[in-house]
């Protein structure tokens, strides 16, 4: 099968000037992109269908006490700025309500 044309942008800020500059389309969170869609740099394709994906932080269990600091801080800078995991929906509603995407 032959491959179709595609670009490798290695993070998430160039994906997303990549985006703005026309070089294709992408998936940008939406705290990065908001300023950029603000001043119509951006266009979202899809505004009523939202893909909530939820992020994990990857830590040892025993800790030495900085990177516990550190873990401490993420974990609180994301509940701070962050949506709420979304909650698996009752089977009656869940055709209407978005679902969280597994990064894992």
């Amino acid at each position: 099968m032959e491959r179709y044309p595609r670009h490798y942008l290695p993070s998430p800020m160039i994906l997303m000037e990549g985006v703005a500059a026309g070089v294709g389309y992408g998936l940008v969170p939406s705290l990065q992109a908001a300023a950029a869609a603000e001043r119509g740099e951006l266009v979202d394709l899809a505004p009523d269908e939202p893909v909530l994906v939820n992020l994990h932080w990857h830590h040892w269990e025993l800790e030495p006490p900085l990177s516990r600091e550190i873990t401490d801080l993420v974990v609180r800078h994301a509940q701070a700025q962050l949506l709420p995991r979304a909650e698996q929906q009752p089977p009656e509603t869940a055709a209407s309500t978005p679902k969280p995407v597994d990064a894992d």
